[in-house]
């Protein structure tokens, strides 16, 4: 799950305002800002269910649900009425007593947020009363002058618990977004976790030597890290062509005191800051004031005892501050963060100060420290000089999370230090504040879960082995294949009268047509569908066509290339999803679904949500990267996952068209894909049968 999220037993109702008093630009926004909010929750039927109501002169009602991606179909699937009127007072009848009332869970909070922009034409006595005798809580935000305060002041007095929050326009609502979330967050209750089974009578007498198996706490327990790393480093990591190191001098009065005796054992966070040439000052001073936001709002926290230390590196590796107490030395340790200069150098010794870290845990700390979690947020905006050598991370308690900034840095120069999580990346040093919240919620969640519970940062769904054809026996079995081809472009030089972007999607029609004559097509064996995209996507061909070989080829050549200036594979492989589980698109229950993205440029959205849906929906995605212009790193996020990878790399599009007509390798590789051998939840995470 992502950082940040929620774990609570909640019904989770968005009651949404369906009056002119929004525009339909505005109508789109609290849309998002809902699918925001939803995605700070885990969702299942012992966690958070969700529904959204839709109110104007009627109020348009949807199911609770238990998986996140079709609570977020159902959202981005409304549309915009602008009614004269909004009746919230039906809404909230509606919720109470035919979907709250009707679908009952005795073990979870009950929890509206109601987005108003009008005000209701009734009084709302009668719909005060209801949501106090149903125990709903109600976070009320009022969006603009429209929205009648004394309506939803009334509503806010109904009980405690209740929130309200004044917005002059809905451009505020990113403004607030993590105070409406972080106070959800502390709603609803502790989800129920699976009682052991009571002992037989018989084995009584064996209770005092035996363990009973319990869920799993959220943070497993691992060795002991010194005596880990003793173990398996008999001396200290120096990575190749080790960088000298120095420990700028503190004060003595500012060095790391102990918290008082009450306080519970120090936590450990390091701070890894580049600072060389190529950073230069404004660049560095930059991280400097991220790792001051960051500390700050730690400090508040005021509930764990957290040690930082912060290493500036380039050439030379440079220990700024040394495991200083913040909870008890905050305002110290900001002046001592606002002394601390750039140094510069024209190396980028990443293993060295990797290795530092290593080092010190391993000499340094006090062997009656007890062993905690120790985080490292590594800033850096080049690949590395040095070699990178680390401990393999089930070893230890350290988890690293590289944060890439700016371009020359890639996702892949950083895999190697966070794996099994993907590092952070940003596009420039003004850009770093916007991981603030993500880096917090990190440390709190790894260092100690408490009420609402965060769970551990997301790992990337492990793929268990399957049981697959020998290679010598061919793969015949059924497929619905689906082909993502990108429209055209006007921009390019033309080729024989034509935008370079029209050639382009020709070849990719050839290619289709030459899967179409290699496989097997009917309706028992291989259906074969095209959906075009770029801004947006639309189907082509659909499944629930004839399922003829000369039908498709001539259903595949009338196909025109739509002009796109953009390309949004995210939303292009969500569709795709959507097309292979919806009952009319033409599929078959029980036949493996097979995407093929011919990718040839970037995406300008994000990619992590339309991955985890196919994983989640059982589909198996196969991307061809064409060309210079696509990102690998993208295409990796598409088709690797865990040992399993399905990309290609192709240089060009003459190589797109030797693929099928050589041998029919690839369209085995296809036939032999299938479903996740995992069960997954709503996220892409993986789960053992049976969790919810």
């Amino acid at each position: 799950m992502p950082e940040g999220s929620c774990d609570r037993a909640m019904d989770l109702a968005f009651l949404l305002d369906g009056s002119a008093a929004l525009s339909e630009e505005d109508f789109l926004s609290v849309k998002q800002f809902i699918l925001s909010v939803v995605d700070r929750f885990r969702m299942g039927s012992a966690h958070t269910r969700a529904t959204v109501l839709l109110y104007h002169s009627g109020v348009k009602t949807y199911d609770m649900q238990v998986q996140k991606w079709l609570f977020k179909k159902t959202v981005r699937e409304l549309h915009y009425s602008g009614g004269d009127a909004a009746f919230l007072d039906e809404a909230v009848k509606y919720l109470a007593i035919n979907i709250y009332d009707k679908n009952k869970r005795e073990h979870a909070g009950r929890v509206a947020i109601i987005l108003t922009a009008s005000a209701n034409p009734r009084p709302l006595r009668a719909t005060v009363k209801l949501l106090r005798k149903k125990d709903i809580t109600t976070l009320t935000l009022a969006l603009g002058p429209e929205a009648s305060m004394t309506q939803v002041n009334d509503i806010t007095k109904a009980k405690p618990d209740n929130r309200a929050y004044q917005l002059n326009s809905v451009s505020e609502l990113p403004d607030n977004f993590m105070e409406v979330t972080d106070y959800l967050c502390t709603l609803g209750l502790e989800p129920e976790t699976p009682k052991s089974p009571p002992a037989k009578p018989g084995m009584a007498k064996l209770s005092l030597g035996t363990t009973t198996t319990t869920q799993p706490p959220l943070l497993e327990t691992i060795p002991t890290l010194t005596s880990t790393l003793s173990q398996h480093l008999p001396n200290p990591i120096q990575p190749t062509g080790m960088a000298p190191t120095t420990t700028s001098p503190s004060p003595s009065s500012l060095s790391s005191s102990s918290s008082p005796s009450s306080s519970p054992p120090s936590k450990y966070v390091t701070f890894i800051l580049e600072g060389s040439d190529s950073v230069g000052e404004v660049g560095f001073n930059a991280s400097l004031l991220f790792l001051e936001e960051v500390i700050s709002q730690l400090a508040e926290e005021g509930e764990e005892s957290v040690r930082v230390t912060v290493i500036q590196y380039s050439e030379t590796v440079t220990v700024e501050i040394t495991r200083w107490e913040i909870q008890w030395q905050r305002t110290k340790f900001l002046r001592r963060l606002r002394e601390i200069r750039w140094r510069g150098g024209d190396k980028t010794n990443t293993g060295a100060a990797i290795g530092q870290i290593y080092q010190e845990v391993t000499t340094d700390r006090p062997s009656s420290t007890p062993t905690s979690p120790q985080l490292v947020f590594l800033v850096t905006e080049n690949p590395p000089t040095d070699v990178i050598t680390r401990p393999p991370s089930s070893h230890t308690h350290t988890r690293v999370y590289p944060i890439g900034v700016g371009p020359k840095v890639r996702e892949v120069d950083l895999m190697p230090l966070s794996s099994p999580q993907r590092p952070l990346m940003v596009e420039d040093y003004t850009s770093l504040t916007s991981l603030v919240t993500t880096v917090v919620n990190i440390t709190r969640n790894s260092l100690s879960p408490r009420s609402p519970t965060l769970p551990p940062p997301r790992l990337t769904p492990t793929l268990a082995p399957r049981a697959t054809l020998p290679p010598s026996v061919p793969c015949r079995k059924p497929m619905d294949v689906l082909f993502l081809l990108r429209g055209g472009n006007r921009a390019g030089p033309e080729t024989d009268g034509q935008p370079e972007g029209g050639t382009e999607f020709e070849d990719m029609k050839t290619f289709v047509k030459a899967f179409v004559n290699s496989a097997d097509i009917g309706r028992n064996e291989t259906q074969v569908g095209v959906v075009t995209y770029g801004e947006t996507s639309s189907v082509g061909v659909a499944w629930r066509e004839e399922q003829d070989r000369t039908h498709l080829l001539t259903l595949v050549d009338q196909l025109t290339s739509p002009i796109h200036t953009h390309t949004a594979l995210g939303a292009a492989l969500r569709f795709a999803v959507q097309t292979s589980i919806s009952p009319s698109s033409g599929g078959r229950a029980g036949v493996a679904k097979v995407v093929v993205m011919l990718v040839i440029d970037r995406s300008t959205d994000q990619l992590q949500e339309a991955t985890n849906e196919a994983l989640t929906a059982g589909v198996s995605v196969f991307p061809i990267g064409i060309g210079p212009g696509y990102d690998r790193a993208e295409l990796s996020l598409l088709g690797s996952h865990g040992d399993q990878d399905n990309t290609l790399h192709l240089n060009s599009m003459e190589e797109l068209m030797m693929l099928l007509t050589l041998d029919k390798s690839y369209t085995d590789k296809l036939c032999r894909a299938g479903p996740p051998g995992v069960c997954v939840d709503d996220d892409g995470n993986e789960r053992k049968p049976g969790e919810s």
